[in-house]
């Protein structure tokens, strides 16, 4: 299992992971796993496939990983399950907006099949880093800024304004993003 890492070792992947370390986040991916797994399972009724939450869950935490400030006062693992937690109720928000309807026992097969199972878990995390490290590697090089700063929280026309270009470029970029992970999720 996990040695525990003290406060000053987390900065450290925090750090080394902001800054591309694919080890440094994939080390921070396993510590927080059990996290990830437990906000998965607290949506599983929302009408997404647990696949899918998982990938929210893994991008909310490599956002939190690009946006986390160590003099904040807060630690990194508040400070990500608050990430995963509204990027999981956003996600369930829009899906609830455009979901046909289950019903309970319908959404509850659905949902329970391999929860229980910690290969299916596992399974499921070691894919969301496959699909995670794949989706940059199909992005081009003004994707990946733009996906960066999305990541980090700005708006597409923040986003412009600090790639100098216009917001419709940006739209479209993210709109290529999100095509081409659903492409790897399909």
């Amino acid at each position: 299992m996990h040695e525990k890492l003290e406060k000053n070792d987390i900065h450290d992947l925090v750090k080394r992971a902001a800054a591309g370390s694919e080890t440094a986040f994939s080390d921070l991916l396993d510590r927080y796993a059990p996290l990830i797994n437990r906000s998965v399972a607290s949506f599983r009724y929302c009408g997404m496939e647990s696949e899918d939450l998982s990938q929210e869950a893994i991008i909310a935490l490599l956002q939190a990983v690009r946006t986390f400030r160590s003099d904040s006062g807060v630690s990194f693992g508040l400070y990500a399950k608050i990430c995963i937690t509204n990027s999981l109720i956003t996600a369930a928000k829009k899906r609830a907006a455009s979901a046909p309807v289950f019903s309970y026992e319908e959404e509850r097969e659905r949902s329970d099949e391999g929860a229980n199972d910690p290969s299916v878990v596992l399974g499921e995390v070691e894919r969301a880093e496959t699909i995670v490290r794949s989706l940059r590697k199909e992005l081009s090089g003004f994707e990946n800024r733009v996906f960066d700063l999305y990541l980090a929280g700005y708006t597409a026309k923040e986003t412009a304004a600090l790639l100098s270009k216009q917001e419709k470029s940006i739209s479209n970029a993210l709109f290529r993003i999100r095509g081409k992970l659903k492409k790897m999720l399909s």
